[in-house]
């Protein structure tokens, strides 16, 4: 694609912004994990940097665990601007007792990685995965 994907713009607002706002208050904590992190400040939100550069989607995963000060953290891709809030509400609800919780959408019963809740206990198979040179977040 050649630019940030959480930058483009819909109606004039930075997709980035679009899932920012339709989550607010679902936490007392939001984070943006990114590798431009001037790009990303006036948002309003922390924005922090890549522990592990280079590693794609799962070490942002790894990134938001380590930077995150609660137990368990809701995962969104800043590229999904349409978020189904009922569906971010029903997977914190179903968070106790589980180290993630990751919905299957569709007819395809495709699974969504990047919008789910993992807790700090799987920091450990992230990081072997990460070792092991495997990038996306459902190789843990």
């Amino acid at each position: 694609m050649g630019q940030d994907k959480g930058l483009l713009q819909l109606a004039e607002v930075p997709l980035v912004e679009r899932v920012l706002l339709q989550v607010a208050g679902l936490s007392d904590e939001a984070m943006l994990i990114t590798n431009r992190p001037d790009e990303y400040r006036r948002f309003g939100v922390p924005v922090r940097t890549d522990v592990r550069p280079g590693t794609g989607a799962l070490g942002g995963l790894y990134s938001a665990l380590h930077y995150a000060t609660h137990d368990c953290i809701l995962v969104l891709s800043c590229d999904m601007p349409f978020v189904n809030r009922p569906l971010l509400e029903h997977i914190l609800g179903l968070a106790p007792g589980w180290d993630a919780v990751v919905p299957r959408l569709g007819v395809s019963d495709r699974i969504e990685p990047l919008r789910a809740l993992y807790r700090k206990s799987c920091v450990r198979p992230i990081v072997d995965a990460l070792d092991a040179g495997r990038r996306r977040v459902i190789s843990f």
